[in-house]
């Protein structure tokens, strides 16, 4: 899959994921999960916004642990070699090195298509389109999709 269409990345093109998105996900849901009972006990509905207080904080999980310690690593041998102005990426299931110039020339995308966002539009979260106009089940579905390609 193109860099410009993974599923769950950061904003920069160039690697799947950077070290910290891991943990802000976990510490993000589990403060949804927490709210959402607080919420259901009281007939409420709350909202919850998550950026800076909260999500930055904490332990980090035990991938994003991994995959820094990967980095370090990676920095270290490219340092080594004399290869400056390179950003270490992960590119599953290996860590590489793009120019920082290539790294920030593209910003990731969702690919509006992707399994990922028909699920949370099946659910009903809207991506900004007029809800009338976006049927959660107006594209095929992965098996339909699959066998016909």
């Amino acid at each position: 899959m193109p860099a410009t269409q993974q599923a769950f990345s950061p904003d920069l093109g160039a690697t799947a994921f950077t070290f910290g998105f891991d943990s802000a996900v976990a510490s993000a849901t589990d403060a949804l999960d927490r709210l959402h009972t607080t919420a259901a006990s009281h007939e409420r509905i709350m909202v919850l916004e998550v950026m800076g207080h909260l999500q930055r904080g904490g332990n980090p999980t035990t991938f994003d642990r991994v995959l820094a310690t990967q980095f370090g690593a990676h920095a270290v041998r490219l340092i080594h070699h004399g290869q400056f102005g390179e950003m270490v990426c992960y590119r599953p299931p290996n860590i590489e090195s793009v120019p920082i110039a290539d790294a920030i020339r593209s910003l990731s995308r969702f690919d509006p298509n992707s399994s990922a966002v028909q699920a949370a539009r099946a659910l009903g979260i809207s991506f900004g389109e007029a809800a009338e106009l976006v049927s959660p089940f107006a594209g095929p579905c992965a098996a339909e999709a699959s066998s016909s390609g």
